[in-house]
């Protein structure tokens, strides 16, 4: 099930600047050095769209990056990324 918020609610938290992907440098989210996808991670922390921005990400099975807190390799949650990111896919798989 995909979680579901009004209309209104994504765009409240864009237009009050609360989204940390739409503020901080966005190639963190999909970087390949993992010491930039922790800080990416750590942004997401307080953000209102958490939990939507994840289940968004799995539904549609993004190949990378940082979603909703979380790292994502192949659709699916990898926890940490190591130097290599193959490895890291296959750990969690």
């Amino acid at each position: 099930m995909t979680a579901r918020f009004p209309v209104s609610a994504p765009d409240a938290a864009i237009r009050a600047g609360l989204l940390p992907c739409l503020r901080e440098d966005l190639q963190l989210w999909f970087s390949d050095q993992p010491a930039d996808l922790e800080q990416a991670r750590s942004y997401c922390q307080p953000c209102p769209l958490r939990a939507h921005c994840l289940a968004g990400a799995m539904e549609r099975r993004e190949p990378r990056g940082v979603w909703g807190g979380e790292i994502l390799g192949r659709g699916a949650v990898v926890g940490r990324k190591t130097g290599d990111s193959e490895a890291a896919v296959r750990l969690s798989q």
